[in-house]
């Protein structure tokens, strides 16, 4: 994992969650949070970031918006890409991302 990109990332959504962000400076961290959904390795940060309870619920909302856009690109993927995603998918299902009665309820949502 690219501990620079890693940072970029939150750093994208702290300021996209600002209240003190410009609308500028929101479209860009908005931009560059879209391409990292299409990197091939996106899956992995977000996995990194569920399995890492210290991150605010909007990295954990982004990181299960970034393996659901993965899954509809290659979730049917019958290769070892698919194989990879549905496995984080069942240890999703079956470990969740933190203890329901203290998860957020948008996070439970998307989880389902």
């Amino acid at each position: 994992m690219d501990e620079q990109l890693y940072r970029g990332v939150l750093a994208a959504l702290e300021v996209s969650h600002a209240p003190t962000t410009t609308p500028n400076g929101r479209a860009i961290a908005y931009s560059e949070l879209e391409k990292f959904k299409e990197r091939n390795d996106c899956d992995d940060y977000a996995m990194y970031i569920l399995e890492n309870f210290e991150h605010d619920n909007y990295a954990r909302h982004f990181a299960l918006q970034c393996l659901s856009y993965k899954a509809t690109t290659i979730g049917n993927d019958p290769g070892p890409l698919g194989e990879s995603l549905r496995l984080k998918a069942a240890t999703l299902l079956t470990n969740g991302t933190k203890p329901l009665n203290i998860e957020a309820p948008h996070i439970k949502v998307l989880q389902v």
